[in-house]
């Protein structure tokens, strides 16, 4: 938890501490869940990590409502929702036992700013379209564009690894369009389409 706290106060946001005791809370439950429902294969570090990974991004850009597409054991919506309490985050997951651990969550760390879809992306409305759509480890980025293409004006923060450059070769983006930062071995990929 040390190396955890310290990686976290590099990053420039206001933590507190129950920032802190909320992300033990998560580990604690995704660590049980996991035993019985195989949601993930990380070990204790990698969640931490995984949880840095999450949280990474805002230090350069900023939203007031996301949408996360296959949600999965929480990566990364539940870090951003426990980050900024004060934004709406609707997670997406077609898979019963992650979306059941999602409520689960949500009802266990309090989570108001929260609200779960367990369905595809492709068969969700929403009222109002989520200014930013973000995603890790569902789909390559052209698939992706296809099935959030009913969000219309929202960008996408697209969590990636060492393939990136590949997924977006055939893309009609021009560099204005997209931007591509780093940390470690993970890649984003921001699109403003």
């Amino acid at each position: 938890m040390k190396r955890f706290r310290d990686e976290v106060e590099k990053l420039p946001f206001q933590i507190g501490e129950k920032f802190y005791q909320d992300i033990e809370k998560y580990i604690e439950i995704l660590t049980k869940w996991n035993r019985v429902h195989n949601l993930t294969r990380m070990e204790r570090d990698e969640i931490y990590s995984s949880i840095i990974d999450s949280i990474y991004p805002f230090q350069f850009l900023s939203f007031s409502s996301l949408l996360d597409i296959g949600s999965g054991a929480g990566f990364p919506a539940i870090p951003i929702a426990l980050l900024f309490r004060d934004r709406q985050v609707v997670l997406v997951e077609p898979i019963k036992k992650k979306s059941s651990f999602l409520h689960y969550l949500k009802s266990a760390l309090q989570l108001s700013n929260i609200s779960i879809f367990s369905k595809r992306i492709e068969d969700i409305t929403l009222s109002q379209t989520p200014d930013l759509i973000t995603s890790r480890a569902v789909s390559d980025v052209p698939t992706l564009l296809d099935i959030t293409k009913h969000l219309h004006g929202s960008k996408f923060l697209f969590y990636k690894g060492s393939k990136l450059e590949q997924e977006i070769e055939g893309l009609q983006l021009s560099q204005s369009q997209y931007r591509i930062f780093e940390r470690e071995y993970r890649k984003y990929l921001l699109i403003e389409i």
